[in-house]
């Protein structure tokens, strides 16, 4: 267990979990729902077939968010994923029915380098609170790509 906020590093007080009350409070929730078109929506027209696509968080370069996916990817701080995908998949629970969880895949170096995929957690928990299969070998990654860190401007609205 961290001693400190993976948000913002202040000690955690008694009853706060990785991430403490100031931050949990302060994080920018897009409070996108299931109906209405959004951004990350339009992110995707004529790229893929989908029906809906959501975000939990919105993502800027010196936020809050980006010290925490800091550390879920790179300090080994998995927990996170588990945290999120329960938090998310309690908010969003009573608007949707899913069968099937298949989490975004890491190219083989990048797995190799890392360990683990930083979003497995985070999937596994939403399948297991929609009691749905998880499948993790249904996407292929086939091109060692930049890291979305380096493509701020494609999350931020920038």
């Amino acid at each position: 267990m961290p001693l400190g906020c993976f948000g913002c590093n202040t000690p955690l007080c008694k009853g706060e979990r990785l991430i403490c009350t100031v931050c949990r409070n302060e994080l920018p929730l897009t409070e996108y729902n299931f109906t209405d078109e959004n951004p990350i929506d339009r992110v995707f027209y004529g790229r893929i077939n989908v029906k809906k696509v959501n975000s939990f968080l919105f993502f800027t370069k010196n936020g809050v968010v980006k010290n925490i996916i800091h550390h879920l990817k790179y300090k080994n701080q998995q927990q996170l994923g588990t945290f999120f995908g329960r938090w998310y998949a309690q908010s969003i629970k009573e608007r949707l029915d899913i069968d099937i969880v298949v989490p975004v895949p890491l190219h083989k170096k990048k797995l190799t380098k890392r360990g683990y995929n930083q979003v497995s957690l985070f999937g596994q928990e939403l399948a297991l609170h929609f009691n749905a299969s998880y499948q993790e070998n249904v996407l292929f990654k086939t091109a060692n790509t930049r890291t979305l860190t380096k493509k701020i401007g494609f999350l931020d609205g920038k």
